[in-house]
């Protein structure tokens, strides 16, 4: 999809992200999105005349699986270098996972919404990538649309957004979404699943003084009206989030819920606390099994071809805690 002369946002859903910015028949693309906008790459390139052939180089905004999808393919088969903030490499290159994440509030549609769209775009596993070009700092990049790395340390340690003058536009990545995956809320936010919000809402401060007409989420529709708004509406919504108190967790903590990982507590994760309230609707309850089958159906379906790619069903992804949190079958809303 044309956003305007020479950017590109790759397929036709704004839930994740993929951006394509083109200099001089030159391509830098901005995220990776799941494994399965590979083909949406391919279709947004042909659109454009361009080729994978034609792109330099792949810069992720952070390190998350949402954001790493087809990378190590694009490396792997056209030799294109892979950027990462340097503290998000050892998470970009499946070594560590990331580190538990901040309670978010969320509603059972628009999760359901994620989860399927996940499912159907290969988001149940990540391929890790092998070799990521580390970012150290706030630097310019060689790569076509010279874009400038404006570290924004909190939804991950190495979150970054990257400027690109020859476009007028900044891409965000999770330190900024317009339509939040967990609730479905529109405006200018923080990412869900943010590990430091505090620290996230603090970095913003790197982006006073900088302007653009097109500020790009990682999830979301584009937000046009200004970043210095944006910057502001992200501080006012997490001051009201903090002010927010937090909905009871009604479930034990030591229940246990799914396999999780080998040594790690298999607790309920309390970001996905609202599917383990045993006050849920039957319609819910009833979601919920079908939502937990069709995760399994496609898990068993890659497992069995014999895929080599690292599963990430566990409870430190936002696939995980739901595929594992949806054989609890309790499910209630907070909205």
């Amino acid at each position: 999809m044309q956003l305007a002369p020479s950017l590109h946002r790759v397929g036709s859903s704004s839930l994740v992200n993929s951006y394509l910015v083109e200099d001089a028949g030159a391509i830098t693309v901005i995220d990776a999105g799941l494994r399965g906008h590979w083909k949406d790459l391919l279709r947004e390139l042909e659109a454009m005349g361009r080729s994978p052939v034609n792109i330099r180089a792949l810069l992720l905004t952070d390190g998350d699986v949402d954001h790493v999808g087809f990378a190590e393919r694009l490396r792997q088969e056209h030799g294109v270098p892979v950027f990462v903030g340097a503290p998000d490499a050892a998470q970009a290159r499946g070594e560590v996972p990331k580190p538990a994440a901040a309670r978010d509030r969320m509603r059972v549609a628009p999760m359901a919404r994620f989860l399927v769209y996940g499912l159907t775009h290969r988001g149940l596993r990540s391929t890790p990538i092998k070799d990521v070009t580390p970012i150290a700092g706030a630097t310019t990049l060689d790569v076509p649309g010279a874009p400038a790395v404006i570290p924004l340390p909190g939804h991950t340690a190495g979150s970054v957004a990257y400027h690109m003058a020859s476009v007028d536009a900044i891409f965000m990545g999770d330190a900024m979404t317009t339509r939040s995956v967990t609730t479905g809320i529109v405006g200018p936010a923080l990412g869900p699943f943010t590990v430091d919000p505090a620290k996230a809402v603090a970095s913003l401060d790197a982006l006073d003084g900088l302007s653009a007409h097109w500020v790009l989420p990682g999830h979301g529709d584009p937000w046009t009206a200004g970043l210095p708004e944006a910057v502001r509406l992200i501080r006012a919504a997490a001051e009201t989030r903090s002010l927010t108190p937090e909905p009871p967790h009604r479930m034990g903590a030591g229940a246990n819920v799914g396999p999780g990982v080998a040594g790690q507590d298999r607790s309920p994760p309390q970001t996905m606390r609202f599917l383990l309230d045993r006050q849920g609707r039957h319609r819910d309850r009833t979601l919920a099994r079908g939502i937990g089958q069709a995760a399994d159906r496609c898990w068993k379906s890659e497992h069995h071809r014999g895929r080599s790619h690292k599963p990430i069903l566990h409870t430190d992804s936002w696939l995980g805690q739901m595929r594992n949190l949806v054989r609890a079958k309790h499910v209630s809303r907070l909205d």
